[in-house]
Formats: C-alpha cells, structure tokens, sequence
C-alpha cells in the first residue's frame, strides 16, 4: 500500500495522509527500530557493564583509546543504522518491502561520511548566520533543516541538498 499522496492536498488531508502513513507502516518497520534504539542506547549501558567488570580495569594501560575507538565504531554503526531506517521507512511508504539490519546498515554505511560533512557545513552557515544578525541565522537553519532527508532519500550530495 502507497502511502504518499499522488496530488496536492488541502492542510487536513496532509495530516490525515501523515497520520495514515505512521499508523500503516508501524507494525513493519518495528523490527528495525528495535535494533536502531537498541544499538543507540550501547553507550548508556557502559556504566553498568564496567562497574560489573574485575576493580583493576581501570589500571589497564590503553583503555581510554580503546574507548574511544569503540566510541567512534559506535557513532559509524548508529548513524548507518538511522540512515538504513529512514530509507526503509521511505520504501515502505513508497510500497515496498522494509530494510533488515543487514540491509539497512549496506544502504547507510556509505552515505556516513556525507551526512558528517554536509552537517559541519549546516553548522557552519548557521553560526554565520547569527553572527552576522540572529534573523539570518533563523532563515538558514529553517530553510537548510532537511539536508538529511535530501541526502539519504533523494540521493542528492553535500552541495545540492
């Protein structure tokens, strides 16, 4: 089932339209959100796992860029995972089938790094934006808020979206 309108329509009907598409594609994307909370919430649980670990890990030498590595592996597999959900979010919509795990992280892995620079650029023009006056600053953020969506559903790159 095809969730996206196929004509213009009046404010009501696009929020029934969004509504009916949140409610429809749910129950199949639900497996995919639990592995995406599921690795989001990794590092809030390290608190826990290491208090549970033997007292002298914290003498072990390398630990912290051992962390830190992990950290950043993490930060990949989350951002690649999100990507992967939102794209399989848009093919259901669309009437397809949803993204696996697997799936999802082949389809956003690759698109990391664009998403990485094409943020620091939004960051970037934002704060140029507020220094020169706070207003322009407002402008910028609002009209370049959905670079993300241009990037991982549009295909589009840093530059264009």
């Amino acid at each position: 089932m095809r969730f996206y309108p196929q004509a213009p329509l009046s404010v009501g009907k696009v929020l029934d339209a969004g509504f009916s598409m949140d409610g429809g594609t749910f129950k199949q994307i639900l497996p995919l959100t639990f592995a995406a909370v599921l690795v989001s919430q990794l590092p809030q649980l390290l608190p826990y796992m290491m208090a549970g670990a033997a007292p002298g890990i914290a003498g072990i030498p390398g630990l912290s860029v051992i962390l830190i590595a992990g950290f950043h592996v993490w930060m990949v597999l989350n951002a690649s995972l999100y990507i992967g959900w939102l794209k399989s979010m848009d093919a259901v919509a669309r009437g397809g089938t949803p993204f696996g795990v697997g799936a999802a992280l082949a389809f956003g892995f690759p698109k990391v790094l664009w998403l990485l620079v094409a943020s620091i650029l939004f960051v970037i023009a934002i704060t140029i934006g507020c220094v020169l006056l706070i207003i322009p600053g407002i402008i910028l953020m609002v009209s370049l808020l959905f670079f993300s969506y241009l990037i991982v559903l549009e295909d589009k790159g840093v530059i264009a979206s």
